[in-house]
């Protein structure tokens, strides 16, 4: 695997896209947060997940990552950028769904821990759309990463716009399996919310969102979309993303608002897509 294209963003975060061994390309972002680093890995070359939010979904799945080929993404970003002077955090948000490449991203995860790169497996971030027997198998784990949930809107009739793999693990079924883990391992759980301009962006959807995740131990990160070419989605307003975090932060809930590093060099959260200018991620010879 070798590193074939490199962007710079002026917010110093770093995209890099990666060639394989079978010409087929993935992406990985190095985040510096002074001091440390987020990395944001991919698990798969393209998605079987097609989620209306992400610009991943426009590609089509050609197979997982291997273990080494998450390991190789992560000593690349470390051996060209470093650590800016602190720890390293593995986010598992870029191209793929992880609990559908459980293994290999776990393997990873172990290796790095293992040979100290990460100085725990809680240092690295499964981020799943809500795949329910990944986030069981995640609970039975002794060393594990945390947990990510994308929640996205509520109820099911609107959440499968967004999440077609609520066609398949309707959102009950996911908070089912997040109480389960929460029961058996007492970790906090991150639910995400993807903001979309006047589609799940109001008080209302707030609301819903809230009635659905009362209970938990959680943060709930706020996510305002980010665009890409091939999208008609529009991002949120700065005053639709705080009344809906100010409706959530009235029931109690601990939110934060995450905008995307890199947005400019298309390596925002949901704009991966391994440098690809139609739906194919292969490279050139």
């Amino acid at each position: 695997m070798k590193s074939i294209h490199i962007s710079q963003s002026a917010d110093g975060s770093t995209k890099h896209v990666f060639k394989l061994e079978d010409d087929l390309l993935l992406e990985a972002v190095w985040i510096p947060l002074h001091p440390g680093v987020n990395l944001c890995l991919s698990c798969q070359i393209g998605c079987v997940n097609k989620c209306l939010h992400c610009a991943t979904a426009g590609l089509p799945y050609k197979r997982d990552a291997s273990c080494i080929e998450i390991q190789q993404q992560v000593h690349t970003l470390l051996s060209t950028h470093g650590n800016d002077g602190g720890k390293v955090h593995l986010l598992f948000m870029g191209m793929g769904e992880p609990m559908f490449n459980f293994d290999n991203v776990v393997g990873a995860i172990d290796a790095l821990n293992a040979d100290g790169t990460i100085p725990s497996c809680g240092s690295a971030i499964v981020s799943t759309s809500g795949v329910v027997p990944g986030i069981n198998r995640l609970s039975t784990l002794g060393k594990r990463p945390a947990l990510a949930v994308t929640i996205g809107a509520a109820p099911d009739v609107k959440r499968a716009q967004m999440i077609p793999l609520t066609k398949v693990y309707p959102l009950q079924m996911v908070i089912d399996a997040c109480q389960q883990f929460q029961t058996k391992t007492g970790d906090r759980i991150t639910f995400e919310v993807p903001l979309v301009g006047d589609f799940n962006s109001s008080p209302k959807d707030a609301d819903s969102i809230a009635s659905v995740l009362r209970g938990f131990d959680c943060e709930v990160v706020l996510i305002p979309f980010n665009p890409f070419a091939s999208t008609i989605l529009r991002e949120p307003t700065t005053s639709q993303v705080e009344k809906f975090r100010d409706v959530l932060q009235g029931q109690g809930f601990r939110v934060n608002i995450v905008p995307s590093a890199g947005r400019d060099i298309q390596a925002g959260c949901g704009q991966l897509v391994a440098g690809a200018t139609g739906n194919v991620a292969r490279a050139k010879n």
